[in-house]
């Protein structure tokens, strides 16, 4: 019996080999979230915002920002960025700043931020060279 044969088919010997298979990219990508206050609209265009989305690699496309997160979000979704003033509910997420008004006024804060993307470094890869 051979492996390779009709007997088992190619998906089944790719996984015993330990191969993963590439993805089509049709297939659907939850939403990561941005979380704001009530009442405060922000654009993924922002150049703070969009500087982050690059930083972590994600398009904007991928990205909601909403006041809570919806119900309806798949098990895959995350909140990416928590920008709200007071962080409750708490949430899990990769990123918690202060709202983007502030951000924009105060050095400290970028910094901060910096300080977070900084440390997710290893676990997203940021300026892995290989």
């Amino acid at each position: 019996m051979s492996l390779i044969g009709g007997d088992v088919n190619r998906n089944a010997y790719l996984d015993a080999m330990g191969i993963t298979r590439w993805r089509e990219r049709s297939e659907a990508v939850d939403p990561c979230y941005i979380l704001v206050d009530k009442g405060v609209r922000i654009e993924v265009e922002h150049p703070i915002v969009k500087s982050v989305l690059a930083l972590l690699n994600i398009n904007a496309e991928q990205v909601k920002v909403s006041t809570v997160l919806p119900k309806s979000a798949g098990k895959s979704s995350a909140i990416m960025w928590d920008l709200r003033c007071l962080k409750h509910p708490k949430v899990e997420c990769i990123l918690s700043s202060p709202p983007l008004s502030e951000l924009e006024q105060t050095v400290q804060a970028k910094k901060q931020l910096w300080q977070s993307i900084h440390s997710w470094d290893g676990y997203l890869g940021i300026g892995d060279a290989t």
